[in-house]
Parts: C-alpha cells; structure tokens; sequence
C-alpha cells in the first residue's frame, strides 16, 4: 500500500465483528479517529460480517437485536451505495473479494467457523498491504482469541459506546411480573413446621427394652397362688389366712375359691397385657410440632398434611394404649373378685385399635390409613409472626425395630398460591 502523507500521518484498519453493531452505539455516533489514535481510519465489512447480520436479523430470539441487526444493515447499504463518509476522516469499505483457500490450509483455520473466516480477511488483508496498522474489534472472546494467535492486534472500545441493556416488550413484562411476583411474595404468609426444639430434627434415645417374658409371667403366678392359695371346702371361714374379710361378709370357702380362681384369670390377663404394653410403649414414640408464620400476613383456613411410610402406626393422644391397673386380690377388696374388670388391652387386638371419635378441627389430629399414614391438623388461622402447637402424634413401630422417619409435609391455606413444602427427620440413638 502507498501512503502519499507525512510520514507522522496515521491510517489504521479496522475490521468489525458483527457483534459490534448489536452491542454498540451506530458507527456513526463512535469517535474512531479518538478511540484508534490515529489520522484517518478505514472501517473494513466482510462478507462473513453482513452474512453474521442477516442471519441475527432472522433468527435472535430476542426482538431487539433482530430490530439493531435489520437497522445496521440499511446503514450499511447506504453507505455502500451512495459512498457516504461515516465521518471525517473516517471511511467504510465492504471486501467483496472470496478468500482463497491456501489461507485456510496455511494456517489451519476452519473454512466453516465464522470466527475462521473473519481471522482469514484479516490475514490475506496484511499479506496484501504493507502495512502493520490492521486490527480487530470484536466482543467474541473466540474471535479475539484466533487473533490474539495470529498476532493481530485488537481494539476495546470505550465503554461508553456500549448499549445499556436493551429488552423487548416480553422481557419488560416478565420483570414487571417478577418484581409483582416478589412484592406479592414479602405479603403472603410463610408457613412451616419445626419440633418443639425449633429445628427439624429430632434426636431420640432409644433406651433398653424392658418387659415381663413369658417364663416370668409364669414364675409370677407361682408366686401369686402360693401367695394366696385355695382354702379347705372344709375349714371355717374363720381358720382362713383372710378370715377377717370373710367375717365381715359371711362367705364361705367355696364363694372365696371362686373369687380366687377368677383373681388368677384376671391377674394372668393383666400380666399378658402389661407385656403387650410394655413392648408397645417402648417402640412408641410421640413428639409434638410446631406450626409457625413468618409471613407478614395472617394465614387462614389452614390445613397441615403429614406423611408417614410405611411399617408404622399412628394414634392420637386419646387413642394410645393405657397402662393397665393391677387387679385387687381378694385380701384387698370389700367385694366379690369375680366383678373385677381391667382396661383391655388384648395382645392380639392392641395393634389395630383406632379409636374414630368426633375431632376437633381446629387442633387435634385427623388420621387417615391408606397404603401408609396421612395426619391432619386444621388450625384455621395463625397471624404473621406468631406460633402455634399442634397436638401430639404417637407412633408405633409395627416391627419392632426403630428405623429413622422422614416426615414430608404440605401446608396449604387460602393467601398461598402453591402449598409450603418441606421435611422433618426424626434419628434415633441407643
């Protein structure tokens, strides 16, 4: 190339990516001449740069820059066809030439990368002209990467060229929306459940597993009749060990052996269902939760679901099984042993005793079986910042065998769009 100016005289040429005219202010409103340093400059368009354009004008699937490619390329075929200067000193030049292929196999460069093909101009540009001022302006770090390889240098643009984040009318909606969808969130309840520690997990102890075995029950009844055995049909009631209390009612041997007898059924029923309890009891546990509101609205028409797997039992707190009372021997009571009556808890119904009684909505639990467990409380109403206890649950472990619990719970009331979600761990240790 031949310069015909002082040799102080500067022209630098500058090749643009396409993401320059998407991204940045019209060519025309850039001050080249200050941004290159330079006296004049030559702004060089490849064809890969309008095939670039033409193709973010069709296919971006934001409507804006298809709207900043459509523009840029009028510009650009204004310019070209009427030769207009974009500004002092500073002019536009579409390469129409075709890169021969020698460029792409002399420097590995891939024919189909667009960012290749942009490096190649570049290349064939310099190999044609004696000059050193040719750079590159380009926001592709893949581009300016090539470049970089190549020794070309490159040129960042003062940022306050830059467009400012531009959307279309979607994307100003879907911001209004979520700035909607975030003011109506800070107003909505917020609803979870905690244990009565105020965490969700609970950590329990298992302890050891004590309860009468068969064997003892048996020794226990030895005991028991020879504690207080049958009497003669033949003394008087009066050389009896409880003569005293025969005296006061006047029975006789027979009447008191069969209050005996049916005092050794009864105590015998009372040990097998104290062992049923205790085994009940210690592979039984019961925890309380705690409903709680840090929204900055009340909630109302609450309804709390939980859901627990399989291998359990659930009860209220009404329907758990009660410690059964020892039956009184006949040495104790003023009346007839044969009218004692004990709370039944038979060992081999005690397992699928449910009560269904009439609920309280507001507090008490509503349990539901299906395939497993699911427990209801409605507490109706909790105000923002506030706190409620729901009854406890009891839960037995079918299988004699503590395994840890993963509660799952929705909450649902009638200011929440989507039910509150969350899970309760309960572990267990000996």
């Amino acid at each position: 190339m031949k310069e015909e100016k002082g040799s102080s005289f500067i022209k630098k040429y500058v090749f643009l990516d396409a993401n320059i005219f998407l991204h940045f202010k019209k060519i025309d409103e850039i001050n080249w001449i200050e941004e290159l340093k330079a006296d004049e400059v030559c702004l060089k368009i490849t064809k890969i740069t309008l095939k670039e354009l033409a193709n973010q004008k069709d296919i971006n699937p934001r409507k804006y820059l298809r709207e900043k490619a459509q523009i840029a390329i009028q510009e650009l075929e204004d310019i070209f066809e009427n030769n207009i200067e974009v500004r002092p000193n500073v002019t536009i030049e579409h390469i129409i030439t075709k890169i021969d292929e020698s460029i792409f196999l002399e420097n590995n460069l891939d024919p189909q990368s667009n960012d290749n093909i942009l490096i190649a101009y570049i290349i064939d540009f310099k190999n044609r002209n004696s000059t050193n001022e040719v750079y590159l302006i380009s926001e592709d770090i893949g581009a300016k990467l090539i470049a970089k390889s190549f020794q070309i240098s490159i040129i960042k643009l003062d940022p306050k060229y830059k467009l400012k984040g531009e959307s279309d009318e979607l994307e100003k909606q879907i911001k209004i929306l979520e700035k909607e969808n975030l003011e109506l969130k800070n107003k909505l309840p917020k609803l979870f459940l905690k244990f009565e520690n105020k965490t969700n997990i609970l950590q329990i102890y298992n302890g050891e597993l004590i309860y009468m075995k068969d064997e003892e029950i048996e020794e226990e009844m030895k005991q028991l009749k020879s504690k207080y055995p049958f009497i003669s049909e033949t003394k008087k009631v009066t050389d009896a060990p409880l003569s005293g209390i025969f005296a006061s009612f006047q029975k006789s041997p027979s009447d008191y052996n069969r209050e005996l007898e049916d005092f050794y059924k009864n105590y015998l029923e009372y040990l097998k269902q104290k062992q049923a309890y205790d085994i009940i009891s210690h592979f039984s546990i019961s925890f309380s939760l705690l409903l709680k509101n840090e929204g900055t609205s009340p909630a109302n028409r609450i309804t709390v679901k939980l859901h627990f797997g399989d291998g359990l039992r659930i009860y209220k707190e009404n329907d758990f099984p009660v410690e059964p009372e020892k039956p009184d021997s006949p040495s104790q009571s003023r009346f007839n042993t044969a009218n004692i009556s004990v709370p039944s808890i038979n060992s081999h119904n005690s397992f699928n005793k449910i009560i269904q009684e009439n609920i309280d909505k507001q507090r008490k639990p509503i349990i539901r079986k299906t395939n497993s467990y699911e427990v209801v409380f409605k507490p109706n109403f909790l105000q923002h910042y506030s706190s409620e206890n729901l009854d406890p649950i009891f839960v037995f472990f079918k299988d004699l065998e503590f395994k840890p619990l993963n509660i799952h719970y929705l909450i649902t009331c009638d200011e929440l769009p989507y039910p509150s979600k969350g899970e309760l761990i309960i572990k267990f240790e000996d």
